[in-house]
């Protein structure tokens, strides 16, 4: 992973963060883009061959925003249910947190996985459920995306994919 901050950066892409950060806020939850405190952006290069195991993030190091914008190579996220185990490794026992998804907890746990295809110049953000009560992982090369229903174009697409980066976005859970 690679630390950025404002300084090492070129004009151009510290613009660039800004305004993905902007878009982050303003289309989540009615977040004004003042009232977070911003992690410095880290990347992430994954090998063709590599993949990222199933977890949720810890509300130790970022608060309720985790966003990655997806460069070069389409990949497969997938979205499961998070076991106690697995709640328990991210430190999820902050009652702010509890609050702000203390939904009832067991309509999801029988529920399946979500795969979202992200292809590059695509921009994920989990907050509230699927940050909190949710692992995300990649998936490795090789595997096929299965298209919604009703798509007039084939089902699945396979994905084989290069080397990837993503440039992740994280807020912080103290206040401004």
């Amino acid at each position: 992973m690679q630390d950025f901050d404002s300084h090492s950066l070129s004009p151009v892409s510290s613009e660039a963060i800004e305004r993905v950060r902007r878009h982050i806020a303003q289309s989540h939850s009615g977040i004004n883009s003042g009232s977070l405190k911003w992690l410095p952006c880290h990347a992430i290069f994954l090998k063709k061959e590599g993949y990222l195991l199933p977890h949720v993030d810890s509300v130790k190091f970022s608060g309720g925003i985790v966003a990655g914008l997806s460069l070069m190579s389409s990949t497969i996220m997938r979205l499961k249910p998070a076991s106690p185990g697995e709640l328990d490794s991210a430190d999820n026992e902050d009652s702010t947190f509890d609050a702000a998804i203390n939904s009832d907890n067991k309509c999801i746990e029988n529920a399946g996985h979500v795969d979202l295809l992200l292809p590059p110049l695509s921009l994920y953000v989990l907050s509230g459920v699927s940050r909190f009560r949710y692992t995300h992982e990649l998936l490795p090369s090789g595997c096929e995306f299965n298209m919604p229903a009703g798509n007039s174009q084939t089902n699945t697409i396979d994905i084989n994919r290069d080397d990837r980066i993503s440039v992740i976005f994280r807020d912080t859970n103290e206040s401004v």
